[in-house]
C-alpha cells in the first residue's frame, strides 16, 4: 500500500482527501504546515506527496525548493487555489508532478496520485530531507 502525505493547513481539506485516497487504499499520513510536512517527510519517507501552497511557517513553495535543492525525489503534487499560471509554471519547474487546483474532483485526485506513483517517479524515500 503506497503512502501519500497531505501536507495542507486546512483540516478540512485534508480530511476531504484522507477519505478519498483511504477509500481507494492508500495509506495517509498528514501535516497541517510546511515545517511539519517536511519533517514527516524525513521520518515517515512517504511515497508520495500532496501540498498546499499557502500555509503558515513554512508554505508549499519552500518546501518544494527544499525538497528541490536537496534532491529529494519525493513525487509531489501540488493542491491549491492559487490558479495563477506562474505560479504553476514555477512549481513544475522545481520538480512538482502534478498541480491541481481546490476545489478537486476526487477523480483527478486519485488520477494525480496514480501518476505519481507510476515507477519512473518511485523513487521516494531514496534522498535525505535533513
Amino acid at each position: 500500500m503506497a503512502r501519500v502525505l497531505l501536507v495542507d493547513d486546512s483540516m478540512y481539506q485534508r480530511n476531504k482527501l484522507r477519505k478519498i485516497l483511504e477509500a481507494a487504499g492508500y495509506e495517509v499520513i498528514e501535516g497541517s504546515d510546511g515545517e511539519e510536512g517536511l519533517s514527516i517527510a524525513a521520518s515517515n519517507k512517504p511515497d508520495c506527496m500532496m501540498l498546499d501552497l499557502i500555509m503558515p511557517k513554512v508554505g508549499g513553495m519552500e518546501v518544494l525548493q527544499e525538497l528541490h535543492e536537496k534532491h529529494v525525489t519525493i513525487p509531489v503534487i501540488i493542491h491549491t487555489s492559487d490558479i495563477q499560471e506562474e505560479t504553476k509554471a514555477e512549481c513544475l519547474a522545481l520538480g512538482a508532478v502534478a498541480f491541481l487546483n481546490k476545489p478537486s474532483r476526487d477523480e483527478d485526485v486519485l488520477a494525480a496520485i496514480a501518476q505519481a506513483l507510476k515507477p519512473q517517479g518511485k523513487e521516494s524515500g531514496n534522498a535525505s530531507i535533513t
